[in-house]
């Protein structure tokens, strides 16, 4: 087994580094690093995340800890992202100190996971111009595609992917319609189980839930559907966001509880870690309200979809393609159009009365993509 060096944005909560992550990114690489480890491949991971810009100026040193004898961790040197000029020099010492590990560091048997990000696309190009090591891309989405920039810029995205020696995708869509000609691994997201046992809230409603990011129509969509559901449910909404999306979300949902004439919609804030399972493990029904166009959606895969799986919640989800062609769709329900209404037909349909998901298609999916990897990287 060749040594990999995994390329991500990266952190631990409990180092209290002031870095730029995003938690469903980090929870996926976790996952990734540990399938990688027991597919038998001793684990670098460089953490290119670079400084905050909310706080007071700061410096950190590059930081290596030695994890286990399977896997060491690595931080670059980084400082605070104040203004204009300092992000500047921090994205041209973040390419330096990345210039310096690929060559210094990474031997020549050895195999690069890149986890796919704009902000590596210019350094990573110079690096492929000079070097003929082995570089692979866990493609999580295109840019380009999500934003809905362009077939043009889109299309620039698709080139600088292509010619991997291989690849960890998304979805069974993603490596067809980019063009990408090596093999490659797909991961819809997190197969382990939770630990968490499933509890009741005791109050005889069906929970619902929806989780992302706040200050995007997905979030909105999932308080509206609750204008045409009855007493008998309940929806929470748990993310993070903008100070302007989250005051936009909690007027949204006074308005629709004032309608209503009861409560039957709450933010409940941004959690993580143990209380996220926990608060996860006292709801029924995750809500995937996707907004994004269904040709654009081919090029993503939405990461709460398993997350619930993962949790016991049945997901209600877009009419999404990239689902709809998954190994997970029949575990999935799907609501027929894109709006409030629709959505909440879709679980209104759902028989709660006998109702117990059954997630024991993660076991399978883990351990097919555990096997898959050994034969990836060679």
């Amino acid at each position: 087994m060749c040594t990999l060096h995994y390329l991500c944005s990266y952190t631990q909560s409990d180092l209290g580094r002031r870095i730029i992550t995003q938690p469903s990114g980090v929870t996926k690489i976790d996952y990734i690093k540990s399938a990688l480890k027991k597919a038998g491949y001793t684990v670098n991971i460089l953490s290119l995340s670079e400084g905050d810009f909310e706080h007071p100026f700061f410096i950190y040193k590059s930081l290596t800890i030695k994890i286990d004898k399977a896997e060491t961790l690595k931080f670059i040197s980084t400082f605070c992202r104040s203004n204009v000029l300092l992000k500047v020099l921090s994205r041209l010492w973040m390419y330096c100190q990345l210039w310096h590990y690929l060559i210094f560091k990474v031997k020549q048997d050895d195999c690069v996971l890149i986890y796919h990000s704009l902000a590596y696309v210019f350094p990573i190009k110079v690096f492929r111009f000079f070097s003929n090591r082995k570089i692979y891309f866990e493609v999580e989405e295109l840019f380009n595609a999500v934003y809905s920039n362009g077939e043009l810029k889109i299309e620039k995205e698709k080139k600088y992917l292509r010619n991997a020696a291989g690849y960890l995708l998304i979805n069974d869509l993603i490596s067809k319609l980019s063009g990408f000609s090596q093999k490659g691994v797909v991961c819809y997201g997190i197969y382990s189980k939770a630990d968490m046992p499933k509890t009741s809230l005791g109050d005889g409603k069906i929970h619902l839930l929806y989780a992302g990011v706040i200050g995007h129509e997905d979030a909105l969509m999932a308080v509206d559907m609750c204008r045409f559901l009855s007493h008998k449910y309940y929806m929470h909404i748990l993310g993070y966001g903008s100070k302007d999306g989250i005051l936009d979300l909690e007027c949204r949902i006074e308005e629709v509880n004032r309608q209503m004439g009861f409560k039957i919609v709450s933010y409940d804030g941004c959690l993580s870690g143990n209380e996220y399972a926990t608060f996860l493990a006292k709801c029924d029904i995750g809500i995937c309200t996707r907004f994004l166009d269904d040709s654009m959606s081919n090029y993503t895969f939405p990461s709460k979809v398993l997350a619930y799986m993962s949790n016991g919640l049945l997901p209600v989800s877009s009419p999404l393609t990239c689902i709809k062609k998954s190994k997970v769709s029949e575990y999935v329900v799907f609501s027929e159009e894109v709006t409030p209404e629709s959505f909440a037909k879709a679980v209104k349909s759902i028989n709660t009365e006998y109702f117990k998901y059954d997630n024991s298609i993660l076991t399978k999916l883990d351990q097919d993509f555990i096997f898959e990897l050994k034969h990836l990287f060679n």
